[in-house]
């Protein structure tokens, strides 16, 4: 398990959660009667090409487009961006008509990321899903919570099972980006075995999607990137919906160089304590919260969406550091920075703020800036010790 002692919290985060929940269901039934252009419908656009035989057209932002227009109004370009491994995870979702398919979707998700917190984050359930990027993902359909459950069981099965730990990171080859610190990791803690999982996963999955999907599908998948490497730089969405350091910069008119600078010191910030964590064999949840929060900060191509993930170091600092008022003062960061974005007020972008507090909540506690002892870890209030 990633959090050792069980949370005993208060029955507030399962009335947020439950609120979460309603809002999201509201809005699918919406999307039921009148359907819109949510995230969501490129998957399903997609899955719908790899249905008819065409798996490569998916990365053909016109003829995606086409199947799109089909099901829903479609403003602006919402095109695939994914790898051919995405195939495998979508491809039942388009059997089904687009309204049924984001329902079907939000379940899943859903479903899957509750049942991974429960088992590998006992307690935390409902402050889980009453994270606002929950919602977002919820009402567009997009795979933060698929995302976010892939790296939890992961991290839950690391120490204990480190092979099938490994075949579980390879799975984040759905999105890469979320991926790129794991290996920093693995090496870190000279787990082998996980690297041994992961890489034989990856292998797999290129191979099964090669033979089944084709070349010109991965050919496609490479063709789309430099156009979204120029969303990543030059703004091609709202910097007010980006949420990497270097988004929040450039919203705040930083120079595109400095602001490149800037955030590449973060992220080695951030890498350099995953390698320390990793190399100095801390807690299991120590690691898990270092790899989790630099993960969000790697990237400049990364939106709030993908912050679901976040409850792990946001469950490490209640845990270890703050106790329950910590837990929630991220949710409320987080639920503003919601706001703002919604908002685009000039300038205002806060979406990198919860990961980069996280940085320096484990900077400072984790023995990073003062030596660490596992007997000075010692729960903090309202946490139920672990059972035998």
């Amino acid at each position: 398990m990633i959090a050792v002692p069980r949370l005993s919290l208060s029955p507030h985060w399962r009335i947020a959660a439950g609120l979460v929940i309603v809002l999201i269901a509201i809005q699918l039934v919406r999307n039921a009667f009148d359907p819109s252009g949510i995230d969501f419908i490129s998957y399903w656009a997609a899955a719908r090409l790899l249905l008819a035989g065409t798996p490569a057209l998916a990365y053909d932002i016109a003829a995606h487009h086409a199947v799109e227009l089909r099901a829903a109004p479609v403003h602006g370009v919402m095109s695939f961006p994914y790898p051919p491994p995405f195939f495998i995870l979508i491809a039942p979702f388009g059997l089904m008509s687009f309204p049924i398919a984001a329902i079907a979707w939000a379940g899943f998700s859903l479903g899957a990321f509750a049942l991974v917190v429960r088992r590998f984050i006992p307690g935390a359930v409902g402050l889980a899903l009453a994270f606002p990027a929950v919602l977002i993902c919820g009402i567009i359909g997009q795979n933060g919570l698929l995302s976010a459950a892939l790296m939890i069981a992961a991290l839950g099965l690391l120490d204990r099972r480190p092979f099938l730990a490994g075949l579980l990171f390879s799975l984040l080859a759905i999105k890469p980006q979320l991926a790129a610190a794991v290996p920093i990791l693995l090496i870190a803690s000279r787990n082998w075995r996980a690297i041994g999982g992961a890489l034989l996963g990856g292998f797999v999955l290129f191979v099964t999607t090669l033979v089944v999907f084709g070349m010109e599908a991965w050919r496609g998948f490479f063709d789309i990137l430099p156009f979204y490497g120029q969303i990543a730089t030059q703004g091609g969405v709202s910097w007010h919906r980006v949420g990497s350091v270097y988004g929040s910069l450039r919203l705040l008119g930083v120079p595109a160089v400095g602001a490149a600078l800037l955030h590449a010191g973060c992220a080695a910030a951030a890498l350099w304590l995953v390698w320390r964590t990793g190399r100095e064999n801390a807690l299991a949840h120590a690691r898990g919260a270092a790899l989790v929060t630099a993960t969000m900060l790697l990237s400049p191509y990364i939106y709030m969406y993908d912050q679901v993930m976040l409850v792990v170091p946001i469950v490490w600092a209640l845990q270890w550091v703050c106790g329950e008022r910590v837990a929630m003062r991220f949710h409320l960061v987080s639920l503003l920075a919601f706001v703002l974005m919604l908002a685009a007020l000039p300038g205002l972008n806060l979406i990198p703020l919860t990961p980069l507090a996280l940085l320096w909540l484990l900077y400072r506690e984790t023995g990073v800036v003062r030596p660490m002892r596992r007997a000075d870890m010692v729960p903090a209030a309202g946490i139920e010790p672990a059972a035998p």
